[in-house]
């Protein structure tokens, strides 16, 4: 039975987990082969091996003279890194968001029908009276679409960011895919074309000895006779 296709959301922290750590990319450090890592598992890395190589491609890596610390930093992977943390964040605080119609904690007799917009607090009629008189309030309904409408806000936009974040490492992929095929290709005709070189000249080299043999025999058969 095939496998259920990855949810976008899915992808997308898969695509921005460091390979070597297996968590979000934490200050993401991209080398020449353009495979991104924390800088803190490269640092690590580095550490413990005379020749650093890319975890994933194996392409030795130079390192400037500041180490790891002075490699790029992936600023597009540390965005989209900062905007899944805030969607998990901003979709966690919807869900648990007190609906109206819930007891206060403070006033279990009065049920929740109000937000402080200042505090950022579900409120009872007692609570604003204790505690924020004077603070503008909305009520709780209103409060809760508007953070459901900031968390779709910022999900249709990660949903965005994430396609084309998928389509240029898709793009990498495939030019890296087309450069090894290149070299491949490459190394055949070399060692096609060395073959043939060594073949042309062992002929020659044959043909070259034998008539030398054929030459001495004459000659040895003249001095003889």
């Amino acid at each position: 039975m095939a496998a259920a296709p990855l949810s976008l959301g899915t992808q997308f922290k898969e695509e921005l987990t460091c390979s070597i750590c297996l968590e979000l990319f934490t200050r993401p450090k991209v080398l020449p082969c353009q495979h991104t890592f924390c800088q803190d598992c490269l640092q690590d890395l580095a550490s413990r091996k005379v020749l650093f190589q890319c975890p994933n491609c194996r392409q030795q890596v130079t390192l400037p003279t500041q180490g790891v610390a002075g490699l790029p930093q992936n600023h597009l992977v540390t965005s989209l890194c900062e905007r899944l943390q805030n969607q998990a964040t901003l979709s966690e605080e919807t869900s648990e968001q007190p609906q109206s119609g819930h007891r206060c904690s403070f006033h279990p007799s009065e049920k929740l029908k109000l937000y402080c917009k200042p505090c950022q607090v579900p409120l009872c009629v007692d609570c604003v009276e204790e505690g924020h008189d004077g603070h503008p309030n909305i009520s709780l309904a209103k409060a809760t679409q508007e953070r459901r409408s900031s968390a779709q806000a910022l999900i249709s936009e990660g949903r965005s960011i994430l396609e084309s974040y998928c389509s240029f490492i898709r793009g990498l992929r495939e030019t890296e895919k087309t450069l090894n095929e290149q070299k491949q290709q490459t190394d055949n005709s070399i060692i096609q074309t060395y073959n043939q070189i060594v073949q042309k000249l062992t002929e020659k080299k044959d043909h070259l000895l034998s008539e030398s043999q054929q030459n001495y025999n004459k000659n040895l058969v003249k001095i003889q006779t």
